[in-house]
């Protein structure tokens, strides 16, 4: 989260939400980077730090968060729901931070043979990518973080699919 605080994408005082946070490692980290009131949800409850909740029907209203992370994005039953999900409890202006793996991504139900993360962006029909950059050792394909930010009502993307977003192979 240092290097999302650098590039000025994520800020102390920012209301955020860790999706699929399991035990809470990435809610801490967020409390710990100046986020106090950071929570986590998942199927199972870790209190304080995360609530019980379906990752695909956030318990939470419309634009409740300034950030949104979550290491569970290419473990969902449906990621098209939980992109949806995403976009909908972020505020206008705030950043979804989506780390994914090539080797467990699951788009449409199918595994991605082609280690691409452009299907992974087209779900996130009102936001904009603002940062991609692999995380992990040199020569791995670990992780991948895709950042992005939410539109305004009405605004058409900026970076459509003719990008196209992968990994190297």
């Amino acid at each position: 989260f240092q290097k999302l605080s650098e590039r000025g994408l994520l800020r102390p005082g920012f209301k955020a939400l860790c999706v699929g946070a399991g035990s809470g490692h990435s809610v801490l980290a967020l409390r710990e980077n100046g986020l106090p009131d950071a929570i986590g949800i998942d199927r199972k409850s870790f209190a304080p730090l995360v609530r019980r909740g379906d990752i695909h029907r956030l318990p939470f209203a419309h634009d409740s968060f300034d950030f949104v992370f979550s290491a569970s994005f290419d473990r969902a039953l449906v990621p098209a729901l939980l992109a949806s999900e995403v976009e909908r409890t972020l505020k206008t202006g705030g950043v979804a931070a989506m780390l994914v793996s090539p080797r467990r991504l699951n788009v449409g139900n199918a595994i991605n043979p082609f280690y691409s993360l452009s299907p992974v962006v087209a779900l996130f029909r009102n936001s904009d990518v603002v940062h991609v950059t692999r995380v992990g050792p040199p020569n791995a394909h670990d992780a991948t973080v895709i950042v992005l930010r939410k539109l305004p009502f009405g605004s058409s993307k900026s970076l459509g699919l003719e990008q196209e977003y992968s990994w190297s192979k």
